[in-house]
């Protein structure tokens, strides 16, 4: 790793016979009831309009949460309640510069510490004893951080935005040391995030990211691969000229796999060669309005799966992206990440969408008449007790996943 930063850091799943075929398939869900085994507001006046919360995080026997509000008396807490009731276990609130809106990857759990950026500051919770583990003041950093392997990963932008770097810290103690620095020479200023983590046929662990630069009105996407172990850039993929959300990247079986615009593509891991990329034209309504590349995303088996806004989900063949499968009917919206729990894909599409990734089967869509608003998280699965946490701004549910699921 290069020098410690001091002072002022400067810095899918598809297996079909037919391989080949192409072929839509409409949703037709099961009809299952919904047990809800409790519910916890997470702001005091439950006829507004809701606290943008992070994803909830299952740690042992708590279920973690936020609010933009007071709560018991504090202000903009984090929340800990009882994984089994919801009764409260305490909350959380010291932070070292402000709170922000802890959607998608501005937070970051590793399984011991909950991380938490603003773009210019990380708070680390310890939540075993539910205190302070360290914090710290960034100078234009993220807001997107990542955990992985004890390390949490965040990039920052310096020199008047011409410059960026990407600088990680161990998470249980402040130690921040940087990865990468780069330096733009030809006018597109850097940006980096969307990270993907892997490792090489030889087990040295692999770090990828998005560079989604600008040059005025003109963007571009770079991906950019680095050997953690080696300590050196593997390599710089600039084909895609383009701009791009943050979804981030996967890395499965030696290829890096992403989203960028209207595209998605598959890169070779140990040199960055394109190996395919592929457009929406032909598979869904609205192509340029759906929206994949801040949307979900999942590498399974042999199939790239993907969800947008629009009310199709989409099944290639990671190989080559020749298209499998889209499921039509779905709410044409996508408010997190996938879940995967014993073979099904678990995610809001505005409802609670449960679909088999397998035979690409639609097993649940929430009714109208469930209790929910909009789902705005990532479902969380207990594996053990068969339940999902999620929040829809107002309340932060625990169900019973039915039992034909």
């Amino acid at each position: 790793m290069k020098q410690i930063i001091t002072g002022i850091i400067v810095l899918f799943l598809f297996s079909a016979c037919a391989k080949n075929a192409s072929s839509a398939l409409q949703s037709s869900p099961a009809s299952n009831e919904l047990n809800i085994v409790w519910s916890v507001p997470i702001m005091n006046n439950t006829s507004g309009s809701g606290s943008l919360s992070m994803n909830p995080i299952l740690h042992e026997n708590q279920i973690i949460i936020n609010t933009e509000y007071q709560r018991e008396g504090k202000t903009a807490p984090v929340i800990f309640l009882n994984s089994t009731d919801g009764s409260s276990k305490g909350t959380w609130s010291d932070y070292i510069a402000g709170n922000e809106l802890y959607m998608s990857e501005i937070s970051a759990y590793d399984g011991k510490f909950l991380l938490l950026s603003t773009g210019r500051s990380i708070d680390c919770i310890n939540l075993q004893t539910r205190q302070t583990q360290w914090q710290s003041l960034l100078p234009s950093s993220g807001p997107f951080i990542y955990a992985k392997d004890n390390f949490i990963y965040t990039s920052l932008s310096f020199n008047a935005k011409r410059s960026a770097a990407i600088i990680r810290s161990p998470t249980d103690r402040k130690d921040w040391d940087t990865v990468y620095t780069f330096h733009q020479t030809d006018g597109f200023l850097p940006n980096f995030d969307s990270m993907g983590f892997g490792t090489l046929e030889n087990g040295d662990a692999i770090i990828v990211w998005k560079n989604r630069s600008y040059r005025g009105s003109t963007h571009r996407t770079d991906i950019f691969a680095y050997n953690l172990n080696a300590d050196s850039l593997m390599w710089r993929n600039t084909n895609f000229m383009l701009n791009s959300g943050v979804l981030p990247l996967q890395i499965e079986n030696n290829k890096v796999y992403g989203a960028v615009n209207n595209q998605v593509f598959a890169l070779e891991l140990n040199n960055g060669i394109t190996l395919w990329r592929r457009d929406f034209n032909d598979l869904v309504e609205y192509p340029d309005r759906a929206n994949f590349d801040n949307g979900a995303m999942l590498i399974y088996d042999d199939a790239f799966i993907l969800k947008g806004q629009g009310e199709e989900m989409v099944f290639l063949n990671k190989l080559n992206g020749a298209l499998r499968r889209v499921v039509k009917n779905l709410p044409g919206d996508i408010r997190s990440r996938f879940t995967l729990f014993e073979g099904k894909l678990f995610f809001s599409a505005g409802k609670l969408v449960v679909v088999d990734a397998l035979t690409t089967e639609v097993l649940l869509k929430s009714k109208e008449s469930d209790p929910f608003e909009i789902i705005r998280s990532n479902i969380i699965i207990d594996p053990d007790q068969r339940y999902m946490y999620f929040h829809d701004a107002l309340y932060l549910y625990c169900v019973r996943i039915p039992t034909n699921i």
